[in-house]
């Protein structure tokens, strides 16, 4: 789950202050998905007490932070669920382009531990690119099968969230849309 969004870019006309943003569990929420409540809790007071720097022009962040995933809660929100989404953020733009390092075009050690823990619990597992530019999806390959889906849901400004869980939901389909092409090497 994400509470922490990127809902827009970076550089002079994405570096904007959106009237309001929808977080992605704000918008499972409203679309009436089951959410764990015990990870959701854990995650929402974790965020609000390690607010993300919003940085400066030129100087954003080019990630968030992740919490430390406690095993016990990924073991104990497995019983529970069938399907874990885990989100990655990225943000690049003019004046902040990625660089080949962890947290901007490679994961960070936090976010590969996030993701060997919950892989290894979960049935399934759908993790979501929340980019503004392309970043190494080699781990992807390396998942393997225990990936159930891989969604390169890009910046979709203030609504975007609630568009992901249209798509995650099976409320629309983003087959054959805007397709793009990303170097594997």
């Amino acid at each position: 789950m994400q509470c922490d969004w990127f809902a827009v870019g970076y550089g002079s006309g994405g570096d904007v202050k959106a009237p309001y943003e929808v977080s992605l569990l704000d918008a499972l929420r409203e679309a009436g998905v089951l959410v764990s409540g015990e990870v959701a809790e854990v995650y929402e007071a974790w965020s609000a007490a390690n607010p993300p720097d919003q940085g400066y022009w030129g100087n954003w962040p080019r990630h968030f932070e992740e919490m430390p995933l406690d095993p016990g809660l990924v073991s104990r929100a497995a019983n529970t669920a069938g399907t874990a989404v885990v989100v990655l953020g990225r943000a690049a733009g003019e004046d902040r382009e990625n660089v080949l390092e962890k947290g901007s075009y490679y994961l960070t050690d936090a976010e590969r531990a996030m993701l060997d823990a919950v892989v290894a619990r979960f049935e399934r597992v759908v993790a979501i690119v929340n980019a503004g530019n392309v970043m190494d999806l080699s781990w992807a390959e390396e998942y393997g099968d225990r990936l159930a889906g891989l969604i390169l849901a890009w910046q979709g400004g203030m609504e975007g969230s609630r568009a992901l869980v249209d798509v995650l939901t099976g409320a629309v389909s983003p087959s054959g849309r805007l397709t793009d092409t990303i170097a594997g090497r």
